[in-house]
């Protein structure tokens, strides 16, 4: 699971770029606010599509991106999830490092 908790996280989508690269299920949750310009998603799918891995979207194995979850919703995937990594937390090497 990748965790953007807020937009002050869009600036950090290095962390989307490496996790696309595993062959694994990949769960992307924007907590973002809705609001008329979304940044945080377009930026999610420029990289998907960039990659040319768009094709992963919504298919069982691939990319999944979630939007307005509740806190239950977000608690169980987190539960469920063999990684998460929070876009708040820094580099993947930073999070991975501390388990």
């Amino acid at each position: 699971i990748v965790d953007f908790s807020s937009r002050s996280d869009v600036d950090n989508y290095t962390i989307v770029k490496e996790s696309t690269l595993a062959n694994a299920l990949t769960v992307i949750l924007n907590e973002e606010q809705h609001s008329y310009e979304n940044y945080t998603k377009e930026g999610i799918l420029n990289i998907i599509l960039n990659k040319n891995i768009g094709y992963l979207q919504n298919i069982k194995g691939g990319i999944f991106i979630l939007d307005n979850l509740s806190k239950e919703e977000i608690e169980l995937l987190e539960y469920r999830a063999n990684l998460v990594l929070k876009t708040s937390l820094g580099k993947i090497e930073r999070q991975i490092g501390d388990l």
